[in-house]
């Protein structure tokens, strides 16, 4: 007969069992076999374990008990099992060790470039654009290559009247993220800076742009007050033939309100005095101090109204009331100034306009 070994056919015989052939075939528990087919057998498993360590699992359990019984064989067998163990181990290891080195320079990295980010954002909210511009631009910074640190840049150059260079850095943002509502509608309050300074030929493709832009940013976020104020802005200053649309400003004052009821009111109240309905305007501001008694902007906004309708007493009266609200309130000072230089020069009050009832986009209000 023929046993079938690891698909190697071998004699079958009882030669060195202890059995000696004694034993029905089902009793004998494997050692009825001759030498030569239990080495080859240990033989077929270190082969296909050399060819394949990591398959080795499947043939151990028939394989075990061949092995030990060939002294050198099996030495070999573990020797080579054992080196492959700590191979893979160290392997393992070195995995480990450089995933962590990776995460760790890459932590260390994201840290230092927000540290970066929050010294801009200091010097902004200090006034120190230069001071900003120069931690934003130095060569080897590698805070430079987020979108955030050229947002960071383009306010800085637009906080510091650079136009031109604030939408290449607003663009530059965008390229990298266009995903960010505020890096839009900067981009769009930018251009009509540049704009403004060009003849109407000239700044009317810069215009639709600007407005593109307030739209691009109210469609990523709906709650995006500066994209709104924007779009307010443009609509009521602009001619119908350029997009104007007294309507739209209004709508988007009203979404203003929804999102903010102070700022909206504000905003509905200077749209009114724009079309002379100086009673709805008061109505607004009355409406927006009830809601926030202790907001500056709003008397001094209710006082520009005041003035605008040549009525210099109660201008005066709201002037001294944002004072005293917030006694930094510079345009309240301001305001305070040229009445009374007026007065004692015996001139007629300083006009004043819709605009001056609108605080800047970029601009904090007070």
């Amino acid at each position: 007969m023929k046993l079938k070994i690891l698909n190697r056919t071998y004699p079958k015989t009882y030669l060195g069992c202890r059995c000696e052939g004694n034993r029905p075939e089902q009793d004998c528990f494997g050692y009825g076999y001759a030498r030569r087919p239990i080495l080859a057998k240990a033989n077929a498993a270190q082969d296909d374990f050399l060819r394949n360590p990591l398959g080795l699992r499947p043939l151990w359990p028939r394989a075990a008990f061949c092995l030990k019984t060939n002294t050198s064989r099996y030495s070999l067998f573990k020797r080579a099992l054992l080196w492959t163990k700590f191979a893979l181990s160290g392997a393992k290891i070195g995995f480990r060790i450089g995933s962590t080195l990776l995460i760790s320079l890459g932590v260390l990295a994201s840290a230092y470039s927000q540290e970066v980010l929050q010294q801009a954002r200091e010097a902004l909210g200090k006034g120190d654009q230069d001071l900003a511009i120069e931690i934003l631009n130095t060569p080897s910074n590698e805070a430079l290559k987020s979108s955030e640190a050229h947002f960071l840049l383009g306010l800085a150059y637009f906080q510091k009247g650079e136009p031109k260079k604030a939408v290449s850095s607003f663009e530059e943002a965008i390229s990298l993220d266009e995903k960010i509502a505020k890096y839009h509608s900067m981009l769009a309050s930018a251009k009509i800076q540049v704009a403004q300074g060009m003849n109407p030929m000239m700044g009317g493709p810069i215009y639709f742009a600007a407005l593109g832009a307030y739209k691009k940013s109210v469609e990523i976020d709906p709650d995006h007050v500066p994209g709104h104020r924007g779009l307010v802005g443009y609509y009521s200053n602009a001619p119908a033939i350029a997009g104007g649309s007294a309507k739209k400003a209004q709508a988007h004052a009203f979404e203003i309100k929804r999102i903010d009821p102070v700022l909206g009111l504000g905003e509905l109240a200077a749209l009114a005095v724009k079309d002379k309905d100086f009673k709805a305007a008061h109505e607004f501001y009355d409406e927006a101090i009830q809601l926030s008694p202790n907001t500056a902007w709003i008397y001094f906004r209710k006082g520009v109204a005041y003035q605008m309708m040549d009525d210099e007493a109660s201008a005066v009266k709201f002037f001294k009331l944002a004072l005293e609200k917030n006694p930094d309130h510079q345009r309240a000072k301001d305001a305070l100034d040229r009445l009374d230089q007026a007065a004692k020069s015996g001139a007629s009050a300083p006009d004043v306009s819709y605009n001056q009832l609108r605080l800047p986009n970029a601009s904090c209000l007070a």
